[in-house]
């Protein structure tokens, strides 16, 4: 059979045609599950092929459009919102916000473009933009040589001097190269909706004040403003707060100065990223708000697990005794489920890593609206049948997908990301997904509200040490969500022209996760 040839004037065409379209894509209707896609895309900042958007930018109104949020939360709780104490003002010495733009801005304007967003919809998150995210990201980056090392972070090695003293490095622990942003996209019924999450990043003085080993002042500057804005809610995570993080945390949220703070715990250099912020933009032009806590440092610093923190930021906020959590917990630390399961081994059980709440707008939570609550946990395992198992919590909780429906979507993410057979290749290859990542990444989450019974979970696949390529990881994700029902590479000249990288390497892809909706549907997610 002859082979059609295409020249590379007319293949770069149709790559530059496909890349023009927009993310809108139609329900997936054609599959046995019903998978409704949630794409993230963990983008990194520090290289050289970012693309600006191409289009003029919309104009931004000085105020946001009216709504229906109030000024202030209605919040009674002890941390309720109040003004930006004067202690945690920014120094305003090295901003870097023409930096953060280029790299993250204007990369989420183009992706609010791309996925159809209205003019004022786009105009309102451009302002959320400018106002709030892109200042808290604080000084850009000093860049080192490839000599001294390959990595880039929001402050440099300490080689990098400023206000006459070497400025400790401070890796961010959302992304394994150290970037302090994540951006996504979420398809709901086959239209797109753009996410993004950061750590907000100190400045460099502060820095300096914790020897780089603690970064939380600029968290609670912007918890500050986006509350004096009524953007959300944040009473819940500032009382699980108290209990997750480390001394110096809560000494800084007690109004105590810069200078007086005693940083506990962290030798010089041992960075521990304790708080991410992320916002889910709406096509109305609404932003939702999550809030996340890592509780290892504060393990850390008393000497006790991850779980015990956990239980403790819980018990704090009213939720210990929790049905959904203590069967959660029951789980995780290895109690039996009578004859169904023996419980995890000391070896199977997993590290909780990250805890997260929905901080909703006060009209949200006047209207009733309930907040998650998710619990990441690392399970030291990539084996199939392990992570059905932890999926279903060893079957204790039918809300959680029952072992077949969970059997028959990861077996076609086995074949369409990794080129695997489930059956006869249940593990990923050990020696980079595992050694890498630490097993594999699930979360559990909950209405958070002391009667919670039921459970719903995410699985967290690593493509980027697993699968051939991003090209490949883009085919299974066009496989697994359309079932071929789309102009195939459609979506992999999207996200290459996103961000001017070739498909055919690594990188852009960490995860592509699978999870069940509180409505029982299975959705898959790209971080």
């Amino acid at each position: 059979m002859a082979q059609t040839m295409t020249s590379p004037s007319v293949a770069s065409a149709l790559r530059e045609h496909q890349a023009s379209r927009s993310f809108r894509q139609r329900p997936a209707n054609v599959t046995p599950l019903v998978l409704h896609a949630e794409d993230r895309d963990r983008d990194r900042v520090g290289r050289e092929a970012w693309l600006r958007s191409p289009r003029s930018r919309i104009s931004v109104p000085r105020s946001l459009p009216p709504t229906p949020l109030s000024c202030n939360t209605s919040s009674t709780h002890p941390h309720a919102s109040s003004p930006t104490p004067s202690h945690l003002q920014s120094p305003g010495s090295t901003s870097g916000f023409d930096f953060w733009w280029e790299q993250i801005g204007s990369k989420v304007m183009r992706m609010l473009h791309d996925a159809e967003y209205s003019v004022e919809a786009r105009a309102r998150h451009e302002l959320l933009l400018r106002k709030h995210i892109i200042p808290a990201l604080g000084a850009a980056p000093h860049h080192q040589s490839a000599a001294t090392d390959c990595k880039h972070s929001a402050v440099s090695a300490a080689a990098v001097t400023r206000f006459g003293a070497p400025i400790p490095r401070f890796d961010s622990f959302m992304c394994d190269d150290a970037t302090p942003v994540e951006l996504g996209l979420t398809w709901v019924n086959g239209k797109p909706n753009v996410r993004i999450a950061i750590e907000p990043l100190d400045e460099e003085q502060e820095l300096l004040a914790s020897n780089g080993s603690l970064n939380y002042r600029a968290t609670w500057r912007l918890i500050h403003k986006l509350e004096e804005d009524g953007l959300g809610d944040f009473a819940l995570f500032k009382t699980m707060t108290a209990e997750a993080t480390t001394s110096s945390v809560q000494e800084a949220v007690a109004m105590r100065p810069l200078d007086q703070i005693e940083h506990h715990g962290n030798p010089q250099g041992e960075v521990a990223s304790q708080f991410f912020i992320g916002w889910d933009l709406g096509h109305d032009g609404s932003a939702m708000i999550k809030a996340y806590i890592m509780p290892s440092a504060r393990a850390s610093e008393l000497g006790v697990s991850n779980v015990t923190v956990a239980d403790a930021a819980l018990q704090a906020a009213g939720l210990r005794t929790c049905p959904a959590w203590q069967t959660l917990r029951s789980y995780v630390t290895g109690a039996a489920n009578a004859n169904v399961d023996a419980g995890l081994t000391a070896s199977e059980r997993p590290e909780v890593v990250i805890l997260s709440v929905d901080c909703l707008a006060p009209v949200a939570v006047r209207a009733g609206q309930v907040p998650r609550l998710k619990v990441y946990l690392r399970y030291p395992t990539t084996d199939f049948d392990q992570i059905v198992r932890h999926l279903t919590m060893g079957r204790r909780c039918v809300d959680t997908g029952s072992p077949t429906l969970w059997r028959h979507v990861l077996s076609r993410a086995w074949r369409h990301l990794f080129d695997r057979d489930s059956d006869s290749q249940p593990e990923l290859d050990s020696t980079s997904a595992l050694d890498l990542t630490g097993g594999t990444l699930l979360y559990a989450d909950f209405g958070a509200r002391p009667q919670s019974e039921a459970l719903t979970s995410k699985v967290y696949l690593p493509v980027r040490f697993a699968a051939a390529s991003d090209e490949k990881v883009a085919d299974g994700i066009e496989r697994l969500i359309h079932c071929n029902d789309v102009e195939k590479g459609r979506y992999a000249a999207q996200i290459a022209a996103l961000t001017g990288r070739s498909m055919r390497n690594k990188g852009i892809h960490n995860y592509v996760a699978l999870g069940q909706k509180k409505d029982g549907r299975i959705d898959m997610s790209r971080p």
